[in-house]
């Protein structure tokens, strides 16, 4: 007997870019929700990961950004309108060439807002998924990357 797939349980591909100025990260968040995320957006067929964010960030604000190191995998499984999905997140860091802090990007989507935030005050942004309130200091502190995390695995 061959198992059904659930097309619905297939996990979104998704590129990140952690984007850190004068001790600020570059903070994305729609304007009727209470979470931020790191700016970026889904990986596209027959598209590579960097290719996406620097698509995505152009899309999103006409973000110019050069992509430098590997930050971690992040899969992630999360409720919206009261249906699960899943994704895989790639996090890298980067700069912004076009836009510096305080400076925040003006956004080319409607719905879309970007702002600086502290890189020790990324609780209170209610950033997600939680697991980068933690990585994202660490990596920029010690340089940690590398690294596998899941919401989904005990």
């Amino acid at each position: 007997m061959v198992a059904q797939i659930n097309k619905a349980a297939n996990p979104d591909i998704i590129g990140r870019l952690a984007i850190l100025q004068n001790g600020h990260l570059l903070l994305a968040h729609f304007r009727d929700e209470k979470y931020t995320f790191l700016p970026g957006g889904h990986v596209m067929p027959d598209e590579g990961i960097k290719a996406a964010i620097r698509r995505e960030l152009w899309e999103e604000f006409n973000g110019r950004v050069e992509i430098d190191r590997y930050i971690c995998t992040l899969e992630h499984s999360f409720y919206n309108n009261d249906k699960k999905q899943n994704e895989i997140s790639f996090v890298f860091s980067g700069k912004l060439l076009n836009c510096t802090y305080p400076q925040k990007p003006g956004s080319c989507e409607i719905d879309l807002e970007f702002f600086w935030r502290s890189i020790d005050k990324l609780n209170e942004a209610n950033l997600l998924p939680q697991p980068l309130r933690h990585v994202l200091p660490d990596f920029f502190n010690d340089n940690n990357s590398g690294l596998w995390i899941s919401t989904i695995e005990p």
